[in-house]
């Protein structure tokens, strides 16, 4: 009923793959040169690796902190981790395995996205910009740089869109069920992953079936397939943590966390447009039309898409991935409004967050230029438009590239030049020995360089300030604090990066210095380095 109304050019696809292989591999080329001095880690790639060696040593799949108890992998579902553990049976350098990882996920994406627009479209010229766009984003390219699971995660969930688009038009049941499972996958990989299956099923709903009970029963079986997995995964998580992705329920603080959540979008959706240096002294009202404009993209989208197909359209194969693509954008943004307004630990807005929603975006940006120079007959408006669009794309490929080239120079998180040449680093290796307790700001960064468990600094990770601006050393809350007692009690050292300033100016903001003072008063200092301190309660002999 929805099928193509004209089958793509079969006779143009060996052009097409090999068009779509360049592009792949110009993305791998590119990023491979940002992670030159190695695939960048920080707190939540230490958490995924440091997992996935657990499971393989046979301690299971979590975290076994300082005082020896294990914990089942906190915050995140498992699947990335269990891709890392799987590339771990061959190697025992399982960063090296998600650099490898990276690079394949970001060339397949390319090559799909490339391939699929060429295939609805027909057309070469805006879909080979698509690709060189993706290759040299410069939001891609730092997101890929990471040992994180968005890039598993979105090539999982845009595959399997696309294998259900496929099997709808073809009427193959074996490209349904396939989708189901990866994004059964995709939602395995990230929670976030969830508006993959709610675009899936409402196209499925809405669309696919002659009667209401035939898109019922494909809906509810695609589903429950597509859900599964996760509900097994939580039934575990919930059973041993108590809790859902170890946060909590808000309530009361709705407009408080608006107010900080939009700002923040708005910061995110600039960024996708002009580089920071523009960006941040873009007037308020431009960085705001942008945004609207990016929310009524994807409303527009989905409006029209939906009443091409019910009404009837000479494009249909545009409009399926159009409701796909919009549909996708509003449920995640949906999703991530919902889960930032309403959960603790807050999630972090910022592009990395937000990269399914860029991808989606601009794969429908260029897939109507691709309309409109199907659409269009006039040679001159086709060549005003296509220079626009191949300008925005250079632009877009020099900015990726400065980008890569700046990360191929400064390293990546804890694979960073500054890291590697840590002053504080190197002496707790050096002078502490392996079975002294020890209490830091930076426990993720000591287990991934140093492979030391620590007990961490409660201060960072109070939601509200401390009404008591007790010293570290004093007995003012020790009881609830067993990072504190065990400083106290079993002569632990405080290792205290630089990076504390930071961490407790997001608390205390002009008193942290204040705060900070207080806390550090009667400690001696054993060490003090060029990014950190080391205190004891009593001096060394």
């Amino acid at each position: 009923m929805y099928g193509y109304t004209k089958s793509y050019n079969k006779n143009q696809t060996g052009t097409w793959i090999i068009a779509s292989l360049i592009c792949a591999a110009a993305g791998a080329g590119i990023l491979f040169i940002s992670m030159s001095q190695g695939i960048g880690v920080g707190g939540d790639a230490t958490i995924y690796i440091t997992s996935a060696r657990n499971l393989l040593a046979g301690k299971g799949l979590g975290l076994i902190n300082a005082a020896g108890d294990f914990r089942l992998i906190p915050y995140f579902p498992p699947f990335y981790s269990l891709v890392l553990a799987f590339f771990g049976l061959f190697t025992s350098n399982i960063p090296l395995a998600a650099l490898i990882l990276n690079l394949l996920l970001f060339a397949g994406l390319i090559f799909l996205v490339t391939f699929w627009t060429m295939r609805i479209s027909d057309r070469m010229f805006p879909a080979l910009l698509l690709g060189m766009f993706l290759a040299g984003s410069p939001i891609m390219i730092p997101a890929y740089s990471w040992a994180m699971s968005e890039p598993l995660a979105i090539m999982l969930g845009f595959g399997g869109l696309l294998l259900l688009e496929k099997s709808l038009i073809e009427n193959r049941k074996v490209f349904f069920w396939l989708s189901a499972v990866l994004l059964a996958l995709s939602f395995l990989t990230r929670y976030s992953s969830a508006a993959f299956v709610g675009a899936a099923l409402l196209l499925i709903f809405i669309f696919e079936g002659e009667t209401l009970k035939e898109r019922f029963l494909g809906a509810l079986c695609y589903g429950l397939i597509s859900v599964l997995p996760m509900i097994v995964w939580l039934v575990m998580d919930f059973t041993q943590t108590a809790t859902v992705s170890s946060r909590s329920m808000l309530s009361g603080r709705t407009g408080e966390l608006w107010a900080a959540f939009v700002p923040k979008l708005k910061h995110v959706f600039t960024l996708w447009i002009l580089p920071e240096s523009l960006s941040a002294n873009m007037p308020g009202f431009l960085v705001t039309f942008v945004t609207v404009c990016i929310l009524l993209f994807s409303l527009g989208f989905l409006a029209g898409s939906v009443y091409a197909l019910r009404t009837g359209t000479q494009y249909p194969r545009y409009a399926r991935m159009f409701f796909l693509l919009s549909s996708f954008n509003l449920l995640y943004l949906l999703l991530i409004v919902f889960v930032s307004l309403n959960t603790y630990p807050p999630i972090t807005i910022n592009s990395r967050m937000l990269l399914p929603v860029y991808v989606s975006n601009f794969w429908q940006i260029y897939l109507l230029f691709a309309l409109f120079e199907e659409y269009n007959h006039r040679p001159a408006r086709s060549f005003v438009f296509n220079t626009a669009l191949f300008l925005f794309t250079a632009f877009n490929c020099y900015r990726g590239i400065r980008i890569a080239n700046q990360n191929a120079v400064d390293g990546l998180g804890y694979n960073s030049t500054a890291w590697k040449s840590s002053e504080t680093t190197a002496y707790v290796r050096e002078n502490i020995p392996e079975e002294k307790a020890i209490v830091t700001n930076e426990e993720t960064a000591l287990l991934f360089l140093l492979d030391r468990r620590t007990w961490p600094m409660h201060e960072v990770y109070v939601s509200e300030p401390d009404t008591v601006y007790y010293a570290y050393e004093s007995e003012t809350g020790v009881e609830k604090d067993a990072s504190r007692r065990t400083f106290r009690e079993g002569g632990a050292y405080l290792v205290v990066f630089d990076s504390f300033e930071d961490q407790m100016a997001e608390i205390y903001g002009e008193d942290t210095h204040k705060r900070m003072e207080k806390l550090f008063e009667n400690l001696n200092v054993l060490f003090d380095g060029d990014d950190g301190t080391i205190y004891t309660l009593e001096k060394e002999n």
